[in-house]
């Protein structure tokens, strides 16, 4: 993630859709910072950027995405970026 260090506090998790993610942080509790993206600080004061899997260049092995029960594809903007950095799927 861009701008993380360690002492930054800030994490990062991945979703299929951030449509689908984007009432539970408040449900559970975390406060949602506004902005474009869905940024919340968990209860503990960390904060987390929830990005869709499908728009970062972060891939997992088809493998691991199975034992997981996920179908999850990438957007054409993604599967280019990675092709420049010579990765293809």
């Amino acid at each position: 993630m861009q701008g993380w260090t360690p002492e930054s506090g800030k994490g990062q998790a991945m979703t299929d859709t951030t449509t689908t993610a984007a009432t539970k942080p408040e449900a559970a509790g975390a406060k949602v910072l506004p902005g474009r993206f869905l940024d919340f600080l968990d209860p503990w004061g960390n904060r987390v950027q929830v990005v869709e899997y499908g728009d970062i260049q972060f891939t997992k092995a088809p493998q691991v995405l199975s034992a997981m029960g996920l179908d999850l594809e990438k957007s054409d903007k993604a599967l280019k970026e990675l092709a420049d950095k010579g990765i293809t799927f």
